[in-house]
């Protein structure tokens, strides 16, 4: 999932849609409708299961080690990586989008004006960039964390009847849909049918709950750990279902482009909501029928994964820029920037990171350089 972000940024400025303020660069010459397409799947799909997974995972560390120790790991693996690298990566990346830019509107003092708008206007309207999902996730793991204390202070039988009614919904076989009332009710309660990303310190209410909720469902789902097999159950179907409810999805948006602002949106917010669920179900049953099991290079990758997701966006925007002067079809710059992504952000977890302070900041421990010496007894662990 956190790869998946990489491919998000980079589909963002082929894509036709302007995305305002979260995304302003564009390429001047070459867009193509499917990036818009692809970078609204990925939004539905990747970063729901990205919230859900993380919430598994935090309930884990709160039941497993307690309530102490899961504390401290978020801190250390979450809050720490966030406020250190937003201190280092918010003006790498506010110099790379303002010089796109630059490039992008011809400007043959491109560098120089860059850092004359950094030293001139860079830290009046700071905001987290790519790190606003670590900020979320910091406020999820201390809600959850406190609630989950309360619960147990007040009466233990609280979070068993919730986990009880969690479990009743969960074997129902139409799952997803139920799940889905909650994330239709925010959206009509907005006047949306699309999660955005914000990346303002400030909060937004209903993006907040939104992303809770995807949190909430993982914190749950570790009460079922016994009875995941249950994904497997209609994967395909489900996944399925749900790439065909956002193709509707998208069709009717792009036909009618001011249907938020209309009665239909009622139906427009539960085709989303029901998309999103589905897909949620589908893709966590089949990442649990064919990735079940371990591998070198599944674990090599999981473990690069959180500097992959930190440090990709500088290096993915400045491959976009040396390529703005060049009329190529947009699929191709497309891959070249994805491939050339990924060799820089590999490399130099290998060599830079992996065996140095560095990784064992990020991930619990230093591994030997290479892709087969990856940890074998610690495969289901991760640092988020």
């Amino acid at each position: 999932m956190m790869l998946m972000v990489v491919v998000l940024h980079a589909s963002l400025t082929y894509a036709i849609t302007n995305f305002g303020s979260n995304w302003p660069i564009k390429d001047p010459r070459n867009t193509n409708a499917l990036f818009d397409f692809l970078s609204a799947f990925i939004q539905s799909s990747s970063m729901t299961v990205f919230f859900t997974v993380s919430g598994f995972l935090t309930a884990m560390l709160f039941i497993e080690r307690g309530p102490e120790k899961m504390i401290l790991n978020r801190l250390k693996r979450i809050v720490l990586p966030f406020t250190i690298g937003l201190v280092i990566l918010y003006p790498i990346v506010f110099l790379i989008f303002s010089y796109f830019i630059l490039t992008a509107s011809h400007n043959a003092n491109a560098f120089s004006t860059s850092i004359e708008n950094f030293n001139n206007a860079a830290w009046k309207n700071v905001n987290t960039i790519h790190l606003w999902f670590l900020y979320f996730l910091s406020f999820f793991c201390v809600g959850g964390w406190a609630i989950s204390l309360l619960f147990k202070k007040i009466s233990p039988k609280i979070s068993s009847t919730i986990s009880g009614g969690f479990g009743a919904i969960f074997h129902f076989k139409l799952a997803p849909v139920l799940f889905a009332v909650v994330t239709y009710l925010l959206f009509c309660a907005h006047g949306k049918s699309f999660i955005d990303s914000y990346l303002s310190f400030s909060i937004v209410t209903w993006i907040f709950f939104q992303f809770a909720w995807f949190f909430t469902f993982g914190w749950l789902l570790y009460h079922q750990k016994e009875h995941l097999d249950r994904f497997k159950k209609n994967d395909w179907l489900f996944l399925i279902t749900g790439v065909l409810l956002f193709i509707v999805h998208i069709v009717i948006f792009a036909m009618k482009p001011g249907i938020e602002k209309t009665p239909g949106l009622y139906i427009f917010a539960a085709l989303k909501a029901l998309s999103i669920w589905f897909l949620i179900f589908g893709t966590i049953g089949l990442f649990l029928r064919f990735f079940n099991t371990y591998s070198p290079v599944a674990r090599y990758i999981s473990d690069a994964s959180y500097w992959i997701y930190l440090v990709h966006l500088p290096i993915l925007v400045f491959f976009q820029a040396m390529l703005i002067n060049f009329d190529l079809n947009p699929f191709l710059k497309f891959l070249i920037v994805i491939s050339a992504t990924f060799i820089v952000v590999l490399i130099t977890y290998n060599f830079m990171v992996r065996n140095t302070i560095i990784g064992k900041f990020l991930n619990g421990k230093k591994y030997a350089n290479g892709l087969l010496n990856g940890d074998k007894a610690g495969a289901g662990r991760s640092s988020v």
